[in-house]
């Protein structure tokens, strides 16, 4: 994790709730263009993809010392506008994030609505698909076959098959108030 003294910009008004955020190279030390890294102020994190500053242009070089943040970012950090336009730098701790779960906890929590409820589906999908593993392996695991059959079979496929179908309707029902609360 390294620490970075920055003052924060505006992202383009094209780049807003694209998940990434733009720094110069010459600030980003070792982190390459495309990494996925975690940005940490004061107690407050996320997860963003990271780019270059684009040339200004009047092809002047990218300023120094600066980071570009959409409006979900930096309300996410809590850094207000007044902050920005007095051009005070933050000191951000920067760090990339190279395992599966970041990249796919970075997905859950990505400021595009679309793009968050297809991987809370995804997830939703893996998990219902592993129960249904676990359910459908589970008589085999007993000697007695006739005593599955008669008594626990039955409520091996309503129950849990109720329990999947509350918690489809009630991540419908999330997502659909989170999608409409953001209008």
């Amino acid at each position: 994790m390294s620490k970075h003294s920055l003052k924060v910009d505006k992202a383009k008004i094209d780049e807003v709730r694209n998940g990434w955020v733009r720094i110069n190279e010459n600030d980003r030390d070792y982190i390459e263009a495309g990494s996925l890294i975690g940005i940490k102020l004061n107690d407050k994190s996320v997860r963003r993809i990271v780019y270059g500053l684009i040339q200004q242009q009047d092809n002047k070089k990218p300023n120094d010392n600066f980071i570009s943040l959409d409006e979900p970012t930096r309300i996410s950090l809590g850094i207000k506008d007044d902050d920005i336009v007095k051009k005070e730098k933050f000191e951000f701790e920067i760090n990339v994030l190279t395992s599966s779960c970041d990249k796919i906890f970075f997905y859950l929590d990505h400021p595009e609505p679309n793009l968050k409820f297809t991987a809370q589906i995804g997830l939703l999908s893996l998990l219902l698909g592993l129960l249904s593993l676990t359910i459908s392996l589970y008589p085999t695991f007993y000697n007695n076959i006739e005593k599955i059959t008669t008594f626990l079979y039955p409520h091996i496929i309503i129950f849990p098959l109720f329990v999947i179908i509350l918690i489809f309707i009630s991540l419908i029902c999330y997502t659909i108030i989170k999608c409409l609360s953001r209008w």
